[in-house]
């Protein structure tokens, strides 16, 4: 009897850890995108966090900064985890406390990631991010450093 409870916690714990693996390797792949007016071909990753995180507001070109979120997923999620070091609710508690003390406004944030590279291909000064696997023929690739 002991054997059969402890062979099914073993056979749990490695679908607890093994069926999270493909959604994991997918939701690394994001790529940053921009609107092709934008000058800039590659940021560094500090520049990247700033813009996403309103603290940079121009480009290097002196055009303004427009940048969009996803709403949720895997690749919202992947983003913020890998860019900008900050969970989906450390992201949006950052914003709210930046729009009740009149520091700054909600990002643009759209549904879908057809929205968004829809949006940064007919936004000037527009950057965004989508998964890897996004058709971005539209829009700019940006290197992140």
């Amino acid at each position: 009897m002991k054997n059969k409870i402890w062979i099914g916690v073993l056979i749990a714990i490695l679908v607890g850890i093994l069926c999270p693996l493909p959604q994991i390797a997918w939701a690394g792949d994001v790529v940053v995108i921009a609107n092709k007016s934008v000058s800039d071909s590659s940021l560094s990753g500090e520049e990247l966090k700033n813009i996403f995180l309103a603290k940079k507001s121009q480009w290097s070109s002196g055009g303004s900064i427009n940048f969009a979120i996803l709403k949720q997923g895997a690749a919202h999620e992947a983003f913020l985890k890998q860019y900008i070091q900050k969970t989906p609710d450390q992201f949006e508690r950052y914003f709210r406390k930046l729009i009740f003390t009149g520091k700054g406004k909600a990002p643009t944030t759209l549904s879908d990631e057809k929205e968004m590279v829809s949006y940064v291909s007919s936004t000037a000064g527009a950057i965004g991010y989508v998964s890897s696997g996004t058709d971005t023929n539209a829009v700019k690739t940006i290197n992140v450093q």
